[in-house]
């Protein structure tokens, strides 16, 4: 916020003839007042224009500090987009975070930025609804006031062979920086006619080939080793062999670019 600028004319006096009772036909008192008026006036701007707006500025920085959250405004476009106004890339980043109202607050982190529009996610747990949008703050901070830890969601299993029969998953994700890191668990119960590698389906878009770990931890205790492509995280044990095999559980932990 750009501050008002002091505009009050300040030449009262000399801008006056020599003979200002004759020339302008002022009297006395008004004379005085013309002495008067730049200092009235240079009052009024600093109590009535100044402070107001520096008072404003105060109100933004103190919240801003205590909560980590700044105000701005937005609305629907999506489940998972939202329109703010044109210049977006000049003030949001992906990775930040977004506190929104529609009936109940909500919360998102933001994974794409165009001019006018921001990508966002908020797992499992939260998505933008038909519904005017109240109450919009965001934050570049990493753990602004009452943001979750995490955000859920359930990855889609399958196989690059055959076809899983029971499977279960589950996984919490965070977005910080341009990263996106995943802990997680998937669970083969029955492999049905699935061979090759197993896959878990992504919660963001990964940007660049990534690499992590894991522990299958319920039969074997065998080190798993995790390649992410764009949409999905690919499992191999330690030596490259499946890890499609019936009763095991693997426990995983995953971090890559946005």
């Amino acid at each position: 916020m750009s501050l008002t600028k002091n505009t009050v004319t300040v030449t009262n006096i000399s801008d006056l003839s020599s003979t200002p009772n004759a020339t302008e036909g002022l009297t006395a008192a008004q004379l005085q007042a013309r002495f008067d008026k730049s200092s009235l006036d240079h009052k009024t701007y600093i109590n009535d224009v100044l402070t107001v707006e520096q008072d404003a500025i105060n109100t933004t920085i103190e919240t801003r500090t205590s909560s980590g959250w700044i105000a701005t405004t937005g609305a629907y476009a999506s489940a998972t987009t939202i329109t703010v106004a044109s210049g977006a890339a000049a003030k949001y980043r992906k990775g930040d975070k977004i506190k929104l109202t529609q009936t109940t607050v909500k919360y998102f982190s933001i994974i794409g930025v165009a001019d006018t529009v921001l990508t966002v996610t908020g797992g499992s747990d939260y998505s933008v609804a038909d519904a005017a949008i109240t109450d919009m703050y965001y934050s570049h901070e990493a753990t602004p006031i009452g943001f979750p830890t995490y955000f859920n969601y359930t990855p889609t299993v399958t196989a690059s062979s055959g076809t899983l029969t029971t499977t279960s998953a589950s996984a919490k994700f965070t977005v910080v920086n341009g990263f996106c890191m995943i802990t997680g668990s998937t669970t083969i119960t029955n492999k049905g006619t699935a061979s090759g590698t197993l896959n878990t389906s992504l919660p963001v878009a990964n940007a660049a080939a990534s690499v992590g770990s894991g522990r299958e931890n319920a039969a074997t205790g065998v080190m798993v080793q995790i390649l992410a492509e764009t949409n999905l995280a690919k499992y191999y044990k330690y030596d490259g062999s499946t890890v499609i095999v019936d009763g095991y559980t693997i426990l995983y932990a995953l971090t890559y670019n946005i």
